[in-house]
């Protein structure tokens, strides 16, 4: 459920959008729903609270019950008019197309400029405003509605970030007025609007006292973002091939720029741990702001007294990101790649001879700081990529199968020639073999070995086509001695030097002296 206005005003149109999707976010259409309306106020009652004897009960009035029907892009729109002020809240449920049930619920702050809203008052002097959006764009104009405990005040407005931005004072003739704030593009990406507030009825109470409230306005805005293109000149390589990127730089308007890009191409393995992705460009730079504004009596803020710093930046401060260090997982790294005033730059680099898929990160500014940000992939493989497979050890007399995998990556057939090689206690193989393996398949291919004596053996196998390199796989295979392990224990007393003859029984495969 999305209002299209969080707080309005008794008798104007309040419209709420349904929509309804499945778990994976797509939409779901031409389910029947059941929505409620209800509004709720709050009444004193006596003898329940810690001032004067009174608390707060909730009175909720239901306003509408009804059914509607979503279409097929799963949207529909509950449309009332409240005739009065309070707090409004919308429920819908149904179920979906497996018979699950699903529900959803909002709420809206409707004032009254004709009657007393019973909103709940707690006791402290805080005020609650409630804007009627949740983000504005710049240039638009926020409504903010005030739930105020007094029917005749006077108000401050102000509105501040680091500094206060604007100012006004205001009369509220009753308890739930809307403020109007103008807002500009120089309000991004948020500003705080303030009211304090002062009662001039003489039902506010025997002693003086005042109201305080705050509320954040939200207002992106895309005037700071630069606009990053980052294509390869191919999808995928060959291993030690020239890998190139064309990178474009262009304002909010689609205008081109000059910039200063960094780029960094890291294994996707490893991005996908986080260790090539950087902070976001636009919330470090331009992220939501914290006040800057603080209101106190002087003697609870002494100007000698430490303060933090105040903070102008954006959502955290990362720190500084260590740069990469060379290795396997780091194709290539430039920190100041330069585009033209077309906004156009190009980065050539040899791509490592490790099959897999590179991710390339490209961070930008420009001189009136601009910031962005992009990613592309590439693909590192060989026409043929081979695999092999063997038991890991053998005892003497024993046979096997060495297997090899091809898999053709081309998209073309291939006639392959495997070639084996042994050593050590394995039998040589058979010769190579021929096999034509189709475009994007795989295709298997074994040799019987037999261990012959004891100790650590190896294999090769080389795959190609023509004359053209191809893949190598390698393993190894220790070999042992068959039989039963026997110790055997003799103690002599040697003086000065001497020979001591030990037997070793015919049929040992192998022995050890300790």
């Amino acid at each position: 459920l999305l209002p299209e206005r969080l707080a309005l005003m008794a008798g104007d149109r309040a419209v709420v959008a349904v929509r309804t999707t499945d778990v994976t976010g797509e939409p779901a259409g031409d389910l029947d729903l059941f929505y409620v309306i209800q509004v709720s106020e709050w009444k004193s009652v006596p003898g329940g609270g810690r001032v004067e004897g009174s608390s707060w009960q909730e009175i909720t009035s239901e306003v509408e019950r009804a059914r509607l029907t979503t279409n097929g892009e799963g949207r529909g729109i509950i449309s009332f008019t409240p005739g009065q002020g309070g707090v409004y809240s919308v429920e819908a449920w149904g179920r979906d197309v497996q018979g699950r049930r699903i529900a959803s619920a909002t709420e809206l702050s409707v004032g009254d400029p004709d009657r007393w809203v019973s909103w709940p008052f707690f006791e402290h002097d805080r005020l609650t405003l409630v804007p009627d959006k949740t983000s504005y764009s710049p240039e638009e104009t926020a409504r903010v509605l005030v739930q105020s405990p007094y029917d005749r005040a006077t108000g401050l407005v102000t509105v501040e970030s680091s500094e206060v931005l604007s100012h006004q004072l205001v009369t509220l003739n009753c308890n739930s007025g809307l403020l109007e704030i103008p807002l500009s593009k120089e309000y991004a990406p948020n500003v705080y609007v303030s009211l304090i507030l002062v009662p001039q009825d003489a039902g506010a109470g025997p002693y003086p006292g005042f109201k305080v409230g705050y509320a954040e306005l939200k207002v992106p805005s895309t005037e700071h973002q630069l606009r990053i293109d980052l294509v390869p000149d191919q999808p995928s390589y060959r291993p030690g091939e020239m890998a190139s990127f064309t990178i474009r730089t262009r304002d909010h308007l689609n205008h081109p720029v000059s910039a200063e890009v960094s780029l960094g191409v890291v294994d996707r393995a490893m991005a996908s741990l986080g260790q090539g992705e950087g902070p976001d460009m636009i919330n470090a730079f331009y992220g939501p702001r914290p006040l800057g504004v603080h209101c106190a009596q002087s003697l609870s803020v002494h100007a000698g007294r430490p303060r933090p710093a105040d903070d102008y930046g954006g959502a955290g401060r990362a720190g500084e990101q260590e740069i990469p260090a060379a290795g396997s997982d780091l194709a290539y790294w430039n920190p100041a790649i330069v585009t033209d005033d077309r906004g156009i730059g190009r980065a050539s680099f040899l791509v490592p001879t490790r099959p897999t898929t590179w991710r390339a990160y490209a961070r930008g500014i420009t001189e009136d700081y601009l910031v962005g940000a992009a990613e592309a992939e590439i693909t590192v493989g060989q026409p043929l990529v081979l695999r092999a497979s063997a038991p890991p050890f053998l005892y003497v007399g024993d046979s096997a199968f060495i297997t090899a995998l091809v898999h053709n990556t081309t998209d073309r057939s291939a006639s392959v020639q495997v070639v084996p090689e042994t050593s050590g206690g394995l039998s040589p193989p058979e010769g190579p073999q021929v096999m034509v393996v189709e475009a994007g398949e795989r295709a298997a291919v074994e040799w019987y070995v037999r261990a012959d004596k004891v100790g650590p053996a190896t294999f090769a196998i080389m795959a190609s086509v023509g004359d053209e390199s191809g893949d190598l796989a390698q393993g190894a295979i220790l070999v042992l001695p068959f039989g039963e392990r026997v110790t055997a224990r003799e103690a002599h007393v040697v003086e000065g030097q001497g020979i001591q003859t030990i037997s070793v029984p015919e049929d040992a495969g192998s022995a050890t002296l300790k």
